[in-house]
């Protein structure tokens, strides 16, 4: 079992039972408490921390400074970072490229959109950031996804894999280049092709998001 399914089948397990925020001038402090087997949570978190300590470590893709385990208790601690304009494209295929790298050290972001990425300056970067793709709210199982990004092959498989990554990859790299009301038409009525496009990887599906645009759907 690879770390990116230890990591999903685990979050499954337990349940999210109370989460605190607090807004400071220059970082943000999420805590977020589970409950349920706790050697299994702990195991979970410690896989989760692990997997963003590496990621972090190669490229900084998120605006998390770094994430504290205390027992069932997880604080992230986050930076507040303003977005700025950019208009590089090639910032936007370094960014989709640690993505693909985050995914193959085991972590999965699930849901990657227009709002949760903001460009600092830098470099791409993602801001609603939490270790665990699907949990238990409400004794309602839950998916940190964004509904047109959820890729229909992990809907039916009931999971969270970087298919969905990098589809939400390909949301932003239209929205991107044409804006939102041309993503949504092409989202809209190209669906099954964009769904093709995720399930390549590496430098392929670089390339392939490099000559995404309007031309590809006409």
């Amino acid at each position: 079992m690879s770390q990116t399914d230890s990591m999903n089948s685990y979050a499954s397990d337990f349940c999210e039972t109370s989460r605190y925020v607090k807004v400071l001038p220059d970082r943000v402090i999420k805590t977020i408490e589970y409950s349920g087997e706790s050697q299994t949570i702990e195991l979970a978190l410690e896989k989760a921390k692990s997997a963003f300590d590496e990621i972090q470590s190669v490229r900084a893709i998120t605006t998390v400074k770094f994430l504290e385990i205390q027992g069932n208790r997880l604080t992230i601690h986050q930076s507040r970072t303003h977005s700025k304009r950019s208009t590089n494209f090639s910032d936007f295929l370094y960014f989709s490229s640690a993505v693909m790298q985050a995914n193959r050290s085991g972590w999965i972001f699930g849901d990657i959109n227009y709002k949760n990425v903001i460009f600092d300056g830098t470099g791409f970067k993602v801001i609603d950031f939490e270790p665990f793709t699907k949990v238990i709210r409400n004794k309602q199982v839950e998916y940190q996804v964004t509904p047109p990004y959820f890729h229909p092959i992990d809907k039916l498989s009931a999971t969270v894999t970087p298919l969905t990554d990098r589809l939400g990859l390909i949301g932003l790299c239209l929205r991107f280049k044409l804006g939102l009301r041309k993503q949504k038409e092409i989202f809209s009525s190209n669906a099954s092709t964009l769904h093709e496009i995720a399930l390549t990887e590496g430098t392929l599906f670089i390339e392939k998001l490099h000559n995404l645009d309007k031309r590809a759907f006409v």
